[in-house]
């Protein structure tokens, strides 16, 4: 039994912590080097195995999973009667151009000029 009360998730403190993963994704992306990405990456499987892929197809995955996710999350937030979060390049742009954290950082980090 807990004794002390969970705090209870907020809709901001998701979007603080979305925004912080999508820092540090851009930050760690923009060390990649091309050495690395012919490279390969090494681990341990679920099982306790290790494995190897080809980095930059590693890389390529886990970042166009996140598109996967962000699907289920609009799922999710559609079937509770909420509007999803619009996700087009468009209102990326509008958001760039806002100076929004996220796409600000996004745009660095891709190497994208400031808008004007």
């Amino acid at each position: 039994t807990h004794t002390q009360a969970q705090a209870q998730p907020t809709l901001t403190g998701a979007r603080e912590l979305l925004d912080a993963s999508a820092q540090l994704w851009c930050a760690y992306a923009c060390t990649v080097t091309d050495a690395q990405v012919g490279g390969e990456v090494c681990y341990k499987d679920t099982a306790g195995h290790a494995a190897s892929k080809p980095f930059g197809l590693a890389f390529a995955h886990v970042m166009q999973h996140a598109v996967h996710h962000r699907g289920q999350v609009s799922a999710v937030v559609t079937q509770m009667g909420g509007d999803a979060p619009e996700m087009d390049l468009t209102y990326f742009l509008a958001e760039l151009e806002a100076g929004a954290p996220v796409a600000v950082s996004a745009a660095r980090a891709a190497g994208v000029p400031p808008l004007k």
